[in-house]
Order: structure tokens, then sequence, then C-alpha cells
């Protein structure tokens, strides 16, 4: 017997278990995750790994957050970041300041 369904058009990152429609449908666990590391920002971000360094570097993309000797970043700060039109470093830090959205500043070990 045929096979009468149509399949989706497989691309990058897409099992083919569905159409492309969200970025976190292909990264598990992105939409309850609260931090990401560069490749998934990157892909959050649908920019290459590299390109997201360069940007960073040139402190284009807000700063990851600290884990010991892990970067990460917050997945609800990228959205916001981009729903501001994606400013720069200084700028979003300042934006950041004036919603009272800075958190204090982290407490080293004792």
């Amino acid at each position: 017997m045929g096979d009468d369904t149509v399949k989706d058009t497989q691309s990058p990152g897409n099992s083919g278990s569905g159409p492309v429609s969200d970025a976190n449908e292909h990264l598990p666990g992105a939409d309850t995750r609260l931090l990401v590391d560069a490749k998934e920002a990157a892909f959050l971000l649908s920019i290459s790994k590299s390109h997201f360094f360069s940007l960073l570097s040139a402190e284009f993309i807000p700063p990851p957050i600290r884990l010991g000797r892990s970067a990460r970043w917050g997945v609800d700060e990228l959205r916001d970041w981009v729903k501001a039109g994606c400013p720069p470093q200084h700028q979003w830090q300042e934006m950041k300041q004036r919603r009272g959205k800075e958190q204090p500043t982290p407490r080293r070990g004792r």
C-alpha cells in the first residue's frame, strides 16, 4: 500500500517530526530550561556559533552568566534582548537598569 501523506522537507535540526515552527522544538528542554550554552544560544538567535562569539567579543550580545568555568545565557534575557531590538551590550545593561530588571550582584562562595 502507498503512503499518501506529505512529508515535511527536512532541514538541519529538523527531525522530520513536523514543520519548523519554533526554535525551541529542536532543543530538548529549551522551553523549560533557564540557561543555555553558546551553541544553543546561537541556534535560538539563528546565527552560527562563530558569529555569536564575534558579536559577543564586540559586546553586542548580552554577557553570559558564569557558573564556575561554564558560560550560560538566560533564555528569557535573550528573548527580551531580541524584543528590544538587539541593542549593544552597554545599552542593554542601561535598559535593564531603567526597567529594574538588573539582578543583584552574585555572592561569591563562602
